[in-house]
């Protein structure tokens, strides 16, 4: 038990220094332009839940004598895995997952039967932990935060490991989120080196363009964690080099980005952004020379018009001081901005 007890806290102090691996010198960043999208692919796979009887101990014995006997880093044998499960979660935990479908969607305005599908084959992954589904307060029409407790056979270096973990589970993960071809991403790779817990990586793919226009927040991020283990000859705690540990994968995804109209015709001008976001500035504010012009983009389920305007004349640096203003494109309105502007005026 002590084994167990120290392989989670240590996973746990894993995680927390791993989450903050792009701010750290210890990481080495790699940003990988995908022009293949792992995430697209058939995965009408045939999911099953394997079930069976929780662990009895008077037949079974004492669980924690199979695992003092198992290699280190190697994964319980599946009716080892299935009997704990059990145990631990009910013998009823494939309807507990589907709860956690149903409410999810439920939540999210709705996922469709796809999703749904590619959900239940992520719960029935072997072994893993309890399953989540969370949602934004927003009805996106996508999870947030599916939760797995996943433990991975994978290869040692961690690129490949990446590349394995993607091939065999890519297409599972997009449908979840109904990733489309419509996405262009680039993948962000954090390693984490150093600290005696070196090959841990954390992963940020990120969507660039949605049907060639630019898009923002829209990403998917995990880590893929180095499980700790303990030798059982020598009782010495070890990084396992080939088995992995995923918790959870977040991602930020709108299904009503499908249904923007993209059409420029549809759409206020760039001149007419510029001319909302002086509105909004006042009446001292000035436009800036032609080369700033307004960057068209989507956020979420909208198409924005981002823009600077020059800063009140009153400022010693007008106009090198500006301000900026996010800009509905099909209504026009004036979303969010503006904080940014003259702040050296307070100085003045």
């Amino acid at each position: 038990m002590r084994r167990f007890i120290r392989n989670s806290f240590i996973r746990c102090l894993f995680f927390v220094f791993i989450s903050t691996l792009s701010g750290c010198n210890s990481s080495d960043e790699n940003s990988v332009p995908t022009s293949e999208n792992p995430l697209l692919g058939d995965s009408k796979k045939d999911c099953k839940p394997f079930v069976c009887e929780p662990w009895n101990f008077e037949t079974d014995g004492d669980y924690k004598d199979v695992y003092e006997k198992l290699p280190a880093c190697e994964l319980p044998p599946q009716e080892t895995g299935c009997k704990l499960k059990s145990l631990w979660l009910g013998k009823s935990w494939p309807s507990k997952a589907e709860i956690q479908i149903i409410e999810a969607s439920e939540k999210a305005g709705g996922f469709t039967e796809e999703q749904k599908t590619a959900l239940r084959c992520l719960a029935y992954l072997e072994p893993s932990g309890e399953f989540k589904v969370s949602t934004w307060d927003m009805p996106t029409g996508t999870p947030q935060r599916i939760q797995l407790q996943l433990s991975l056979k994978l290869p040692e270096e961690p690129e490949k490991a990446l590349e394995s973990f993607l091939s065999e589970y890519g297409d599972l993960i997009g449908e979840a989120y109904h990733i489309t071809s419509d996405y262009a991403f680039e993948t962000k790779t954090f390693i984490a080196s150093g600290y005696g817990m070196s090959g841990g990586i954390s992963v940020y793919m990120i969507a660039k363009t949605y049907k060639g226009f630019p898009v923002r927040n829209v990403r998917l991020n995990f880590d893929l964690i180095p499980a700790t283990d303990e030798d059982p000859n020598t009782g010495q705690h070890i990084t396992c080099k080939n088995k992995y540990d995923l918790a959870y994968i977040d991602g930020e995804f709108d299904r009503g980005i499908e249904s923007l109209d993209l059409d420029d015709e549809n759409m206020i001008s760039a001149e007419t952004a510029i001319e909302k976001a002086l509105e909004k500035c006042g009446s001292d504010c000035g436009k800036l020379p032609a080369e700033e012009n307004p960057f068209l983009y989507i956020k979420f389920n909208k198409v924005m018009w981002e823009t600077r305007v020059g800063c009140p004349s009153g400022c010693k640096s007008y106009p090198s001081w500006t301000c900026t203003y996010q800009i509905n494109a099909h209504t026009g309105i004036v979303e969010s901005g503006g904080i940014d502007c003259c702040v050296d005026c307070w100085y003045e």
